[in-house]
Protein backbone atom coordinates (compact mmCIF):
# COMPACT_ATOMS: atom_id res chain seq x y z
CA UNK A 1 0.00 0.00 0.00
CA UNK A 2 1.12 3.26 -0.69
CA UNK A 3 2.56 5.71 1.62
CA UNK A 4 1.56 8.58 -0.39
CA UNK A 5 -1.30 11.09 0.61
CA UNK A 6 -2.83 14.35 -0.70
CA UNK A 7 -0.53 16.45 0.99
CA UNK A 8 2.66 14.59 0.06
CA UNK A 9 1.74 14.69 -4.16
CA UNK A 10 4.49 16.95 -5.33
CA UNK A 11 5.56 18.00 -8.95
CA UNK A 12 7.31 13.91 -9.49
CA UNK A 13 4.24 12.28 -8.19
CA UNK A 14 2.67 10.16 -11.30
CA UNK A 15 -0.85 11.28 -12.52
CA UNK A 16 -1.25 7.51 -11.71
CA UNK A 17 0.01 7.90 -7.99
CA UNK A 18 -2.42 10.80 -7.30
CA UNK A 19 -5.17 9.00 -8.44
CA UNK A 20 -4.33 5.56 -6.11
CA UNK A 21 -3.75 7.91 -3.37
CA UNK A 22 -6.86 10.59 -4.11
CA UNK A 23 -9.29 8.52 -6.52
CA UNK A 24 -11.29 11.27 -5.93
CA UNK A 25 -9.01 13.76 -7.95
CA UNK A 26 -10.19 12.45 -11.39
CA UNK A 27 -12.98 14.20 -12.39
CA UNK A 28 -10.49 17.43 -11.42
CA UNK A 29 -7.57 15.97 -13.58
CA UNK A 30 -10.08 15.15 -16.54
CA UNK A 31 -11.85 18.47 -16.60
CA UNK A 32 -8.21 20.28 -16.68
CA UNK A 33 -7.31 18.19 -19.18
CA UNK A 34 -4.81 16.37 -18.11
CA UNK A 35 -4.92 12.30 -19.43
CA UNK A 36 -5.68 9.47 -16.59
CA UNK A 37 -5.54 6.61 -18.96
CA UNK A 38 -2.65 6.68 -21.43
CA UNK A 39 -0.63 9.75 -19.56
CA UNK A 40 -1.02 8.04 -15.83
CA UNK A 41 2.52 7.07 -15.82
CA UNK A 42 3.58 10.88 -16.60
CA UNK A 43 4.69 12.74 -13.40
CA UNK A 44 2.56 15.79 -12.86
CA UNK A 45 5.19 18.48 -13.69
CA UNK A 46 5.09 16.49 -17.26
CA UNK A 47 1.65 16.40 -17.45
CA UNK A 48 1.14 20.20 -16.94
CA UNK A 49 3.52 20.74 -18.97
CA UNK A 50 2.08 19.01 -21.84
CA UNK A 51 -0.90 20.41 -21.13
CA UNK A 52 0.16 23.91 -20.87
CA UNK A 53 -1.27 23.84 -16.93
CA UNK A 54 0.33 26.18 -13.90
CA UNK A 55 1.84 22.98 -12.07
CA UNK A 56 1.37 25.52 -8.70
CA UNK A 57 -2.24 26.06 -9.47
CA UNK A 58 -3.00 22.15 -10.03
CA UNK A 59 -0.61 21.01 -6.95
CA UNK A 60 -3.11 23.91 -4.76
CA UNK A 61 -6.13 21.90 -6.43
CA UNK A 62 -5.02 18.93 -5.50
CA UNK A 63 -3.91 19.54 -1.93
CA UNK A 64 -7.87 21.90 -1.37
CA UNK A 65 -9.00 17.90 -3.01
CA UNK A 66 -7.55 16.57 -0.49
CA UNK A 67 -8.24 18.26 2.46
CA UNK A 68 -12.07 18.26 1.59
CA UNK A 69 -11.82 14.26 1.11
CA UNK A 70 -9.78 14.02 4.54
Amino acid sequence: MSTLTAKTIGPSTTVNDVLDALPEASGLLNDLGLDTCCGGGLSLQEACGDAGLDLASVLGQLADLGARAA
